[in-house]
């Protein structure tokens, strides 16, 4: 009995170590990436300049295309439920329309969880910068289309 422990527990340390072995060897302790940014600053030899003209090409694009494929999102669904809720029988709608309360009461409480998570870790993270890392900080953090921070309160969608 002893001796089945005493196999089996260098059996695990030397799969361990060479678990971590091959790890090292393929890479595994490598810097984490900085972005598609500090990628396109690489390759393409960017100056800071053009590095933060790139960045603001980018947010603002990105920013656009989510604005609209949300937009598009939401027409898409509505025609969509439109569609199916015409070929229900008036009994199967009503059924229908308490499924659809649930499932969005359902969003609400996933928005509010989420939001309140966020507001905490944001208190954490002030407590621990200084006054004037703080303001840094506030001036970081994206803001949601309306104007409030992300976490503040739930989107209106929902």
């Amino acid at each position: 009995m002893n001796r089945l422990r005493i196999m089996l527990s260098a059996a695990f340390i030397l799969v361990f170590a060479a678990g971590g072995t091959a790890g090292l060897m393929l890479g595994g302790a490598r810097p984490k990436s900085r972005g598609p940014d500090h990628f396109l600053a690489r390759e393409l030899s960017l100056t800071e300049e053009q590095r933060v003209q790139m960045r603001e090409i980018w947010r603002e694009a990105l920013h656009e295309l989510h604005r609209k494929h949300r937009e598009r999102r939401e027409q898409l669904r509505a025609a969509r439920d439109e569609a199916i809720y015409g070929i229900f029988t008036p009994d199967q709608q009503e059924r229908y329309r308490l499924v659809q309360g649930d499932y969005h009461r359902g969003l609400e409480e996933l928005a509010r969880e989420r939001n309140a998570a966020v507001e905490t870790a944001v208190k954490r993270t002030k407590a621990i910068l200084t006054p004037q890392q703080v303001e840094v900080y506030e001036r970081m953090r994206p803001k949601h289309p309306s104007g409030k921070h992300p976490g503040s309160n739930p989107p209106d969608e929902f």
